[in-house]
C-alpha cells in the first residue's frame, strides 16, 4: 500500500496546486457549484437541465451529488485546463450507461474524459490530442470508481489514467490545445450526455502521482 500524503485530501480545497474543484452539491448558493479564483479566473459553473441530487458517492462527505439523466443535464464552464502543459482531473462517477462523456473542451482533436463500451463493461478513457490513454480493466455500471488522467508537460509530455488509487496505463500525447470553454456531462458538441452520477471534480496544475491519488482515495473512503 502506498504511503498517504494527507495534503492530497477530497475536501482539501485549499491545496495550491487545485485549480477548480466542484463539489457537485446543493449547498453553493445562487445554483453554482464551487468555484476557486486564486489567480483572478472563474470557474463557477452553470447548470443546464435539472439534475437530480442523490446520496454522495464519497462516504465521508455529508452533501449530496448530482445524478445527469443522459437527455438534458450538463455543466458548462469556462476551461479550468486552458494553456496548462501539465495537469490532473479527478472524479468519483458511478454508471448508468455506456459511451458516455464526463469532461469535454474544445474540438474532437480536444480534451475529454469518457466512458467507452468494452469487453462487456466499460473502459475509463482520457482523451488530449486524439490521443486516447485507457484504463487497464472494465469498469461495472452501477459501481462506484475514484478516477484520475494526468498529462506530465515535462516528461515526454506522458498523459496516465489512474482508477481507484492505483495507475494504470500511460501513452505519449502531443500538444495541450487551446480553448475557452468546457463541460462536465456533455460531449463539446452537445452530444453524448453523461447518464449516472458524478461527486467532487477536482483539476489540478500538477500530475498527480499515484501515492497523491492513493491518499485521495482513502480520504474519501475512511473505512478502507
Amino acid at each position: 500500500m502506498p504511503p498517504l500524503d494527507y495534503r492530497f485530501v477530497w475536501n482539501n480545497y485549499d491545496h495550491p496546486a487545485l485549480v477548480a474543484a466542484f463539489d457537485m452539491s446543493t449547498l453553493t448558493p445562487g445554483g453554482l457549484l464551487k468555484n476557486l479564483a486564486r489567480t483572478g479566473a472563474v470557474y463557477d459553473a452553470t447548470i443546464n437541465g435539472a439534475p437530480t441530487y442523490v446520496p454522495p458517492l464519497i462516504r465521508a462527505k455529508r452533501t449530496k451529488c448530482m445524478d445527469f439523466g443522459g437527455v438534458n443535464e450538463y455543466l458548462s464552464l469556462a476551461n479550468p485546463l486552458n494553456g496548462l502543459a501539465t495537469l490532473s482531473m479527478v472524479c468519483w462517477i458511478n454508471v448508468d450507461t455506456l459511451g458516455r462523456i464526463l469532461f469535454s473542451r474544445a474540438s474532437a482533436a480536444g480534451t475529454y474524459l469518457f466512458i467507452q463500451s468494452a469487453g462487456g463493461g466499460s473502459i475509463f478513457r482520457f482523451s488530449m490530442s486524439a490521443v486516447e490513454c485507457d484504463s487497464k480493466n472494465a469498469i461495472v455500471l452501477g459501481r462506484t470508481y475514484m478516477v484520475c488522467a494526468t498529462r506530465d508537460g515535462t516528461t515526454s509530455l506522458l498523459q496516465k489514467t489512474y482508477v481507484d488509487g492505483p495507475f494504470h496505463k500511460q501513452i505519449s500525447t502531443g500538444a495541450n490545445p487551446v480553448d475557452a470553454n468546457a463541460f462536465i456531462g456533455q460531449y463539446w458538441d452537445g452530444s453524448i450526455r453523461y447518464d449516472g452520477r458524478i461527486d467532487n471534480i477536482m483539476f489540478w496544475n500538477i500530475p498527480l502521482t499515484q501515492e497523491q491519488n492513493w491518499s485521495l482515495m482513502k480520504s474519501s473512503i475512511p473505512r478502507m
